[in-house]
């Protein structure tokens, strides 16, 4: 059961009237240090020459000073607000021991791409707000002195850059060019530039004022009407006037027909020198106000001003830091900015506000002063750059009169905002500041958590236990009074006047003066509680550490944790949306909890960080969610469509210190980490201050980045990023470096970028200014690079550069049509020498059935017909004895006998058995006798020359073709003489075959099945030999044959 116990009044209660004296001297120690660290040096001047000065109490001081820093707060211009104490500014500096190159910034201009080029005493030097270029006579032959005085952006787009002694230089789309004395300019040694309204650029030299206009120099002097030739400054009024400043001769204007000049006695300064010696003043600068009237500093003298005849003169005197004065520059809001020997200054209507070295500034002595496109301003110093802008916070640090920059909580009741620190709680009322500590009455200095109860009490939750303030008195409560534990949390008052404390130790009720508790035991999921919450329908629910979210109806407690979908049981703040939607910070995310289903939101979903400290919703329905990695705005809009599945991921807005917070690290673990005023501000404690931003008045930047591709790697060496570049054969890697020119917030411009010809989609690189490709094939591309600003505006146009990379002569589309052409005539040749395969195996199995038929032929037809001879012998002599017939019948079966091993051979292409033993002469006899035994045929073979060994295949043919002719001239011509004669002649051999028989005609066709004689023929020309047959019907037939042998 919950457990009760009433509380007891705690002995170091503080009185009233000890409370109220400690406030008012706290007050003023927190504001006394507020003006000695943060407050700018303020002045009153009166205009004219009058010297006497006004200033305020420090009293007055303070308040106008708190006033201004929480009622100006942010706007929605982009320019440096009227007004604003110069120290609230956000300032960087770059020094020669930061990635500044060199220090003595002289002159400084932005072209119209964003680049900020500045001119130094040591040369060239462009910015793109993330990186410095230098440019010098190493990289830059033009540029034969490195010392520049003056730059100027031409309205065609031309950089005219004054050196001191090297002439006048312009860079022109990627194009250099000097002008000296040479080519008609007055002097090498240029100090000023101004560009009027006719196009003429005219240019302040040592010798003399030059105007340049169609190609052409013209020079002014002091026979022209110029006071002194030493031309300092230039500005064209807005009436088109030229206005001069002289190093000795004054203030000059010139409107086109001849040169006015006004000097000291004109403008009623004082008497002075210079180091030149004139008498007439040394004007070094001018500017105009939107006024028109004309501004300009003098050496030593201070600044005047010159309006409908009249001069008016500030120096030291007036609160000008100091009297030299090198540059003035009003910018778009009004802001008169004057840069001194003795630091920066603004003109506020009848005072200087003051910036130096001792509030930051990179040196003294100020040499020019430029606003940028994006509202900022810069300053070049003797030392460094400064730059001064806008910021979207406001914050209140020790600087401010915090007792320490880590704040743990704020909250308000419309009256007062309480900071709880972790040195005391700082009560803000009235532009005043005051600290309360345990000397006032807290339990402890390390103040957790703040909460108001409906008797607009205020409720303080600390590590040493809970404590309320009426406005007069501390009362403290601790374990003995009935608390859970000493280290406070959260607090929530009800209505009713209930107050329920969040500790470490469980969960703490305060009602009728009574505690009840309630931990683990009564069914809480983690006693340690973070975060409290009443929704519209009465749940009270609670956020703890390694318990999750709780609901508690009064009775019981269901708690929704990782099994339930939640992201991480550890949750620190809870909000309940205008639609009744509870979002709980955790962890690992921000989780929507809706209809009983719960959506979680995280690094992979588009959040920078998942521990979520505070989640607030402002005026728009937009969530401000506070994280160790700054603060974040996510649109309602789009948090229901990642919700309900419409997008993938969340589009989210970073805030930390490019946006003027001095730490990108919230705080939180405890509650309220942060609180929305009833003005629409919201409040977050991080760890260097309290910061404030107002979201109905955040300053929008609508300019876009200006993309730039600067440079290509080739295989490592560096390339000009020129349209229509070309790329040598074999290039394997390229670098694309680009720059998006935003300088509000360089850290926050995003690229995307595709090279077109190989990449199907935009590759998004966040905030790499450099993309790699590697082996590409050749071809023609297109590489393609866009960018956001701080405020994710996107470059529509963005950059854009064509390439070619050649091809090796192997790459190329010639050599891929002679490839295609030589693979063709490889096919076709294939194809060729297959059809010829195709042929020669189709013609080696005709000529191996050619043969097989010629032997099938020669041998089994002439074996069947010498067997046919030996039957029909048989059957003529059957009455001559059974000796008779048995040596006819065995004569028929060795006949068979042979005619089958014939058969044998003639299938594997073997030699003839005849010749295996035998040599031509005697298997041709053997033949002729096996042919005809037995017959009445007479067969003769006949022997001339001296017999040798031929060739096997010329005797086996030899024999064939033999062995054919006697078998014709028994089958067909039925001779009754055979004669084979056989001569060896040298180189060649001749078989002759003769018979008696009845002949033919060997023009007429042969009889259908009758292949001998072809046979023959093809035997012959298988040879490579000659055949003659001689033949006539009744006239007997004879064949020669003569084959070559080696």
């Amino acid at each position: 059961m919950p457990r009760a116990a009433t509380p007891r009044p705690t002995a170091g209660s503080t009185t009233s009237a000890s409370v109220a004296s400690k406030i008012d001297d706290r007050a003023g120690e927190s504001q006394g240090r507020a003006v000695r660290r943060g407050q700018a040096r303020v002045a009153r001047a009166s205009i004219g020459r009058s010297k006497s000065m006004s200033i305020p109490s420090a009293g007055l001081v303070r308040r106008v000073f708190w006033v201004s820093l929480l009622c100006l707060g942010p706007r929605t211009g982009q320019a440096l607000e009227a007004g604003r104490p110069i120290g609230r500014y956000l300032h960087d500096v770059w020094q020669s021991d930061s990635p500044l190159p060199f220090g003595d910034v002289q002159t400084i201009v932005q072209e119209r791409r964003g680049y900020i080029w500045l001119g130094s005493s040591r040369g060239l030097i462009r910015f793109d707000g993330a990186r410095f270029t230098v440019f010098d006579s190493a990289s830059v032959p033009e540029l034969e002195e490195r010392n520049v005085r003056a730059l100027l952006e031409g309205a065609d787009g031309s950089l005219w850059i004054g050196t001191h002694g090297g002439g006048l230089v312009r860079f022109k789309e990627g194009r250099w060019r000097a002008w000296s004395v040479r080519d008609g300019l007055a002097d090498g040694h240029v100090l000023a530039l101004a560009e009027t309204r006719d196009g003429s650029l005219w240019i302040g030299t040592r010798a003399g004022l030059s105007r340049f206009k169609d190609g052409a120099f013209t020079t002014y002097g002091i026979r022209d009407g110029l006071s002194d030739p030493v031309i300092r400054a230039l500005r064209e009024d807005r009436q088109g006037r030229l206005w001069i400043g002289s190093y000795g001769g004054g203030l000059s204007c010139f409107d086109g027909g001849r040169f006015q000049t006004y000097t000291l006695r004109d403008w009623g300064g004082p008497p002075y020198t210079t180091t030149h010696g004139g008498s007439g003043g040394a004007v070094l600068s001018i500017g105009e106000d939107r006024d028109g009237a004309i501004w300009f500093g003098t050496e030593s003298g201070g600044v005047s001003r010159f309006k409908d005849g009249r001069f008016a003169f500030y120096d030291r005197g007036q609160g000008l830091p100091g009297r030299t004065v090198r540059a003035i520059r009003q910018d778009r809001d009004g802001n008169l900015w004057i840069g001194t020997d003795g630091g920066l200054a603004r003109f506020e209507g009848d005072r200087f506000a003051v910036y130096g070295p001792g509030d930051g500034l990179s040196a003294e002595l100020v040499k020019s002063l430029y606003e940028d496109r994006e509202g900022s301003l810069w300053v070049g110093t003797r030392d460094g750059l400064d730059r001064f802008k806008d910021s979207k916070f406001a914050v209140y640090a020790m600087a401010e009169g915090l007792p320490t920059d880590f704040v743990e909580s704020v909250s308000g009741d419309g009256r007062d905002v309480w900071i709880g620190t972790r040195r005391g709680l700082t009560r803000w009322r009235d532009g005043r500041m005051a600290t309360f500590t345990m000397r006032d009455g807290l339990p402890s200095d390390v103040v957790h958590a703040l909460g108001h109860g409906a008797d607009r009490k205020l409720w303080v939750g600390t590590a040493g236990g809970l404590a309320s303030f009426d406005g007069r008195r501390f009362r403290r409560y601790g374990p003995r009074d009935g608390l859970a534990g000493e280290s406070v949390f959260a607090i929530l008052a009800d209505p009713d006047g209930t107050l329920w404390i969040g500790t470490s130790a469980g969960l703490s009720r305060l009602r009728n003066g009574s505690f009840t508790v309630y931990t683990a035991r009564d069914g809480m999921s983690s006693p340690d509680v973070r975060a409290l919450h009443r929704d519209r329908g009465g749940t009270l629910w609670i956020g703890s550490y390694a318990g999750g979210l709780m609901r508690f109806d009064g009775k019981h407690f269901r708690a929704l944790t990782a099994r339930d979908g939640l992201s991480n049981e550890n949750v620190f703040s809870i909000l309940e949306d205008a639609e009744g939607t509870i979002w709980a910070g955790t962890d690992q995310g921000l989780n929507r909890i809706r209809d009983g289903r719960i959506t979680a939101y995280q690094v992979r979903d588009g959040l920078p960080d998942d521990t979520i400290y505070q989640v607030l919703q402002d005026a728009s329905l937009d969530r401000w969610i506070s994280c160790p990695k700054g603060v974040l705005r996510v649109r309602h809009r789009d948090l229901e469509d990642f919700a309900r599945g419409r997008s993938a991921a969340l589009p989210v807005t970073s805030f930390g210190k490019a946006d003027g917070m001095r730490s990108s690290e919230c705080t939180g673990r405890t509650q309220p980490a942060g609180w929305k005023g009833g003005d629409g501000r919201l409040w977050f404690p991080t760890t260097k201050g309290v910061v404030v931003i107002d979201p109905a008045r955040i300053a929008v930047n609508r300019q876009p980045p200006s993309v730039v591709v600067e440079q290509v790697g080739i295989d490592g060496a560096a390339a000009d990023a020129v349209d229509g570049l070309t790329l040598p054969p074999g290039s394997e890697r390229l670098e694309f470096q680009y720059t998006g020119l935003s300088l509000l917030a360089p850290e926050k411009v995003r690229f995307r970028y595709r090279l077109e010809g190989f990449d199907s989609d935009w590759v998004d690189a966040g905030t790499r200014r450099t993309a790699y490709y590697t082996n590409l094939f050749p071809g023609r591309y297109t590489f393609r690079v866009i960018a956001c600003n701080n405020d994710g505006i996107w470059s529509e146009q963005g950059a854009s550069l064509g390439l070619r990379l050649r091809p090796h002569f192997y790459q190329t589309r010639s050599f891929y049509a002679l490839g295609a052409g030589l693979v063709a005539l490889a096919g076709w040749g294939v194809h060729r020498l297959r059809i010829r395969q195709v042929h020669a195996r189709f013609a080696a199995v005709l000529a191996e059935r050619t043969r097989m038929a010629r032997e099938l032929h020669d041998t089994l037809e002439q074996g069947l017909m010498a067997v046919r001879l030996q039957l029909e012998a048989t059957g003529m002599r059957v009455t001559e004895g059974r000796r008779v017939i048995e040596r006819h019948l065995r004569l028929a079966r060795d006949i068979v006998d042979g005619v089958l091993a014939e058969a044998r051979r003639s299938v594997w292409g073997l030699r003839s058995p005849a010749l295996e033993d035998a040599d031509l002469p005697t298997a041709l006899s053997s033949a002729a006798r096996r042919l005809t035994e037995g017959t009445p045929v007479e067969a003769r073979v006949q022997l001339r020359g001296t017999p040798r060994r031929l060739p096997g295949i010329v005797e086996l043919n030899l024999l064939r073709i033999g062995q054919e002719a006697i078998t014709n001239a028994l089958k067909h011509a039925h001779a009754r003489q055979i004669q084979l004669e056989l001569a060896f002649d040298r180189g060649r051999v001749r078989l002759c075959a003769r018979d008696d028989g009845r002949g033919f005609d060997p023009q007429a066709a042969p009889p259908q099945g009758h292949f001998g004689l072809k046979g023959m023929r093809e035997r012959v020309q298988e040879l490579g030999g000659e055949m003659s047959l001689h033949s006539t019907p009744s006239g007997g037939t004879r064949i020669v044959v003569e084959v070559p042998v080696g």
